[in-house]
């Protein structure tokens, strides 16, 4: 703790601060009285970490009581809060398809995978597989609202704690960071695939979050995104369909122009799927549902 930080601002986060718990964690200003046991168990970092604190109960300030030894994170406290709910309220992140915060799963993850937790590990890239199918039709079910509406799935791409996630695109952008750095590489191609969809990308992400090399990927995925859209168009070009009962293309399509235009549609859409990791420079599909099985097993 710096010594010019007052011991007023400490604070205990309510309903993480039980009354009997034996160890108290510290992320910047904010105190979790937590049980070391529950933490043990689940985490080898922890057992380690609570072996040997980093702080004597003074240096934490007043909010320390019953003389505990305090663990010091260097991770921000709103990320901690989250992580640590968790783990203590077996109702706040459950399995999916329940509701959930996206930013929610991402701060699980990442720090599931920093502290050895596991299961809660698992559980975050369950969630992430739910939310960025690798099935392209159920991707594109997703993301047409058709799986949100039918099994009541809410995914909030905002955190209103956290006011540097407050945009569509920062909270994707982290994601992608994140799932990169824990390995979770079969979650890439659809993240780059949604942020390379978005037309303000270059404008709102590429300085900020990504290096030269990085952003001419994305730069030349996009192209090839906007060329393979293009040319589902331009194969409507062979409507009207030889038993249209109607060659007025003009009026709404009849059902056998419709089913023509649909299927040249989703030909389109394959194709560009299968192509989706090597655009921006990752394994096949193959390749990435192995890690995939290989991470989820370990």
């Amino acid at each position: 703790m710096s010594p010019n930080v007052s011991q007023s601002k400490f604070k205990h986060v309510d309903d993480l601060w039980f009354p009997d718990a034996t160890i108290i964690i510290q992320a910047e200003n904010s105190l979790f009285r937590v049980y070391s046991g529950i933490l043990v168990a689940h985490s080898s970092v922890f057992r380690n970490m609570i072996a040997f604190p980093q702080h004597s109960p003074q240096q934490a300030g007043d909010s320390a009581v019953d003389n505990l030894a305090v663990v010091h994170l260097s991770d921000r406290a709103a990320e901690v809060e989250v992580f640590l709910r968790a783990i203590f309220d077996s109702s706040f992140f459950e399995p999916p398809p329940v509701r959930v915060k996206f930013s929610a799963v991402i701060n699980v993850m990442s720090l599931a995978h920093k502290y050895n937790v596991r299961y809660l590990f698992r559980r975050a890239l369950a969630h992430l597989d739910w939310i960025l199918p690798l099935d392209l039709n159920k991707f594109m079910d997703f993301y047409s609202g058709a799986v949100l509406e039918a099994a009541d799935i809410h995914v909030e791409f905002t955190d209103d704690a956290d006011h540097l996630l407050d945009n569509w695109e920062t909270i994707h952008m982290k994601a992608l960071r994140a799932a990169s750095a824990v390995g979770a590489s079969w979650i890439l191609p659809g993240l780059y695939y949604i942020i390379a969809c978005n037309p303000q990308f270059r404008v709102k992400l590429g300085t900020e979050f990504l290096n030269i090399h990085e952003e001419r990927v994305f730069m030349t995925a996009q192209l090839e995104l906007l060329r393979a859209h293009t040319s589902s168009y331009g194969g409507l070009r062979l409507l009207p369909s030889l038993s249209c009962v109607s060659p007025d293309v003009d009026r709404d399509l009849c059902i056998p122009c419709g089913d023509l235009a649909e299927g040249i549609y989703d030909g389109v859409q394959k194709m560009l799927w299968d192509r989706l990791p090597s655009l921006f420079g990752l394994p096949s599909w193959e390749e990435l549902k192995e890690v995939r099985q290989t991470v989820m097993e370990e």
